[in-house]
């Protein structure tokens, strides 16, 4: 797993999963905001992304870059591809380092590039070890 900064230079694993264990100055954020602030996030990792490997980014419609709309579309997305894998890999014991594995392992491929912003992993990592996994992944009884 590779993950970078925002000059895409590569990061230690060990020392990103060293500071996203503390998560005391991290309030949980609002879904709606945590959604807005992954969409940004995926287009200035993508922006980043294109600027360093020679290619252009063309949007369809408005404007990606101050559309909070399509922010929040793009963020949801995210949300729920990182809720898959939660459901998928993880179980009911599992640890804030668990989570924090997946995540990682998440923000690595679906963000381009691998960036790697803290301050917004550590709300991400917040609202979702907060929920917990039952809230996460339901289960459906069929009878």
């Amino acid at each position: 797993m590779l993950l970078r900064n925002l000059q895409l230079q590569p990061l230690s694993i060990e020392e990103i999963k060293q500071s996203l264990r503390n998560l005391d100055d991290v309030s949980i954020p609002d879904q709606d905001e945590l959604e807005i602030e992954l969409g940004d996030y995926y287009n200035t990792a993508l922006t980043l992304d294109a600027s360093n490997n020679d290619y252009t980014i063309k949007y369809k419609g408005k404007a990606l870059e101050s559309n909070r709309g399509l922010f929040k579309i793009n963020g949801s997305k995210i949300l729920e591809q990182i809720r898959v894998l939660i459901c998928k890999f993880l179980s009911r014991e599992a640890t804030l380092e668990d989570f924090i594995d997946i995540i990682l392992e998440a923000i690595a491929t679906i963000i381009p590039g691998g960036v790697f912003m803290e301050w917004l992993v550590k709300k991400l990592i917040k609202f979702l070890y907060n929920k917990g996994y039952d809230l996460l992944c339901p289960v459906t009884v069929i009878s």
